[in-house]
């Protein structure tokens, strides 16, 4: 929420955690692990496209650094890739990781092996097509898995291909996108452009206006609003008109009238919130008002059924219909993570509260980040472990971790 809660990572919004203590309280040191490193590295989910061969897996190491040089450590804050890397971050779905060495980037597989020597001047994680993006000589192009250049560095800026098959690109400032064959399947001529969303449509944006195309290129939408977003799963998209929101239909007629000073998406539960006469409220997919607007500050609502909420300053949690399950209390929180816990910051204090509002983590560290199941805290400017107990299992050492 926009509060003055102290540093915390967004990255909570999309990955459930475990309880990372071992059963014990006993505090551990970061050590190089030397032995088998295979049954220290915990692969989900492994399923290969037999069209495509590509292989996507969770790899639950987390990229590390004590000094200069990074390294990528587990759940328990040993060494499993010992430091040799001037940058190094997560591992992606298809189970390589982009590290930059001498100021070039390749990919390393679990195991710490180099796949793809570093090479190029940037790249970004593979898409789900197999391709990733890299920056040569100056321009954008597409290596498959083997390090081969597939679509030639031609491009002035590219982005990673997205779910649909297509990548947007920049030519001579103009925005368009291309297929896997570097086919260009809409022509560039769009000042800026955005991923296609779920329902087949994109955003444009054409001298200062707001539109939507299809995967062809064609307008669906005319560009004639001030700003728009991709359309939710209820087949609404949020837009800016007039200096009000509303939210359109796909055939770009407004279903809920420009009417708010300030709204966000639908969420799961069906409920989108929208500000009026300076205070915050939820409606429905109809424009009904649920939720009277009656807040200082809300956020969309998470998948536990909680929505945010702050009144006089304070932070707490209310449900679909308005009911105050925690009460504003804290300085400044974030949404529910999917595992049904939030991150809360009371006394300039970052601490975790479950779904009831009970403080599972007390208010003590500086910041608190949830990735692959483990709780990073930050204290005195380093970064340790702890259980979702709040029990110390690695004490705070590293001077930086890439989430």
């Amino acid at each position: 929420m926009k509060t003055n809660l102290l540093t915390i990572s967004a990255l909570i919004a999309a990955v459930g955690i475990t309880a990372c203590n071992n059963g014990t309280s006993e505090k551990i040191s970061a050590t190089n692990a030397n032995s088998d490193q295979s049954s220290a590295i915990n692969v989900t989910n492994e399923v290969i496209d037999e069209q495509e061969n590509i292989v996507t897996q969770q790899v639950n190491l987390v990229p590390a650094r004590i000094g200069k040089k990074y390294g990528y450590i587990d759940n328990e804050g040993k060494w499993i890739i010992e430091q040799q890397f001037d940058a190094a971050w997560p591992f992606a779905a298809n189970g390589l990781a982009k590290i930059c060495s001498k100021g070039k980037y390749g990919f390393i597989d679990a195991s710490g092996k180099i796949i793809i020597q570093p090479q190029f001047n940037d790249v970004e994680d593979f898409a789900s097509n197999g391709l990733a993006k890299v920056r040569a000589g100056g321009k954008y192009g597409f290596i498959d898995k083997r390090g081969k250049m597939v679509i030639n560095p031609d491009f002035d800026y590219a982005e990673k291909f997205s779910d649909n098959g297509l990548a947007k690109v920049r030519l001579n400032g103009k925005r368009g996108f291309i297929d896997k064959s570097g086919r260009m399947v809409v022509e560039p001529r769009f000042d800026n452009a955005w991923d296609f969303a779920a329902n087949g449509l994109a955003r444009v944006k054409t001298n200062g206006k707001f539109g939507f195309i299809d995967t062809s290129g064609q307008t669906v939408i005319n560009p004639q609003f001030d700003s728009a977003w991709d359309f939710c799963s209820n087949g609404l998209a949020r837009v800016k008109s007039g200096g009000k929101y509303g939210f359109i239909g796909k055939d770009g007629t407004f279903v809920i009238s420009a009417q708010f000073e300030d709204a966000g998406d639908f969420a799961a539960n069906g409920l989108a919130r929208i500000k009026h006469n300076g205070k915050w409220g939820f409606i429905d997919a109809s424009g009904k008002v649920v939720i009277a607007p009656r807040f200082d500050d809300a956020d969309d609502f998470s998948d536990n059924g909680l929505a945010e909420i702050a009144v006089n300053d304070k932070c707490g949690f209310i449900d679909a219909s308005g009911n105050m399950v925690i009460r504003p209390q804290f300085d400044g929180a974030e949404v529910f993570a999917g595992n049904g816990l939030a991150v809360v910051e009371m006394n300039n204090k970052i601490g975790i509260i479950n779904a009831n509002g009970k403080m599972v983590v007390k208010p003590q560290f500086d910041e608190i980040k949830f990735f692959k199941g483990i709780i990073f805290i930050k204290q005195n400017e380093k970064f340790g472990i702890v259980g979702d107990d709040g029990k110390i299992i690695v004490e705070p050492l590293f001077d930086w971790i890439k989430i």
